[in-house]
């Protein structure tokens, strides 16, 4: 009886303490990276004025993340304790880089002495000559504007992953009401354009593979196999 005790004892015991990862001698990798840039082409600028408005187009830069590939192995064990079961962990970074998609930040001003309307504004994106769809543009066509007023919102394009490594990207704003009658009838209609260039420079990076063991449940290694950390191809 004493001795069934002390097996229990410890076997609760190691099945608290398995619950820390074991870490195992970690290796070196190196991997291949291309990193995105994009910038104004040159010639081209960033804020275009014309008919009484002026707009701003900026692209957001790209930022490196860090994420895992994680493999989970489960051992096979003779017995279970508290349905903690030991798996062989291996994390391999990959690098990933922010944002996946296009992304443009437009500020308006409007400088006319009436009042600016966008509902049948178009906004269009062209890849080297491809036109690819624009995300958000809703938010500028619900967008009134009265004289002396500016406006910020964001368009994004398409994902980077569908784009070739080194391109033109056209960016255009269409139908910009800049001149109406005095029964408030436009006019007249500015269009905006701006060219930028995108280009993905190869490079290298040495990372470290991290391989340990830990005890945890079956339900606990599911979701720790979809950790935010974790990267989805």
């Amino acid at each position: 009886m004493r001795r069934a005790v002390v097996i229990s004892l410890l076997l609760g015991i190691c099945g608290c303490a398995g619950t820390a990862p074991v870490m195992k001698e970690a290796q070196e990798l190196t991997i291949d990276l291309r990193r995105p840039t994009i910038a104004i082409a040159p010639g081209s600028e960033y804020t275009r004025v014309a008919d009484g408005v002026s707009i701003t187009i900026s692209p957001t830069e790209f930022a490196d993340a860090t994420l895992v590939r994680r493999s989970m192995l489960e051992k096979s064990s003779f017995f279970i304790v508290n349905d903690l079961v030991t798996w062989e962990i291996t994390d391999t970074p990959v690098i990933v880089h922010d944002p996946l998609n296009l992304e443009f930040t437009i500020q308006i001003q409007n400088n006319l002495d009436h009042v600016l309307r966008f509902v049948e504004t178009v906004v269009a994106v062209s890849i080297d000559g491809k036109p690819y769809p624009a995300h958000g543009v809703e938010d500028l066509q619900r967008t009134i504007l009265v004289p002396n007023q500016g406006w910020e919102g964001m368009v994004t394009g398409p994902e980077r992953g569908y784009m070739p490594d080194d391109c033109n990207i056209v960016f255009s704003i269409y139908d910009v009401v800049t001149e109406v009658d005095e029964a408030n009838n436009p006019t007249k209609r500015t269009n905006f354009e701006w060219i930028f260039t995108y280009n993905t420079v190869a490079e290298q990076r040495v990372v470290e593979v991290k391989r340990y063991e830990q005890k945890m449940t079956r339900a606990q290694a599911a979701a720790f196999a979809q950790g935010s950390n974790v990267f989805r191809p």
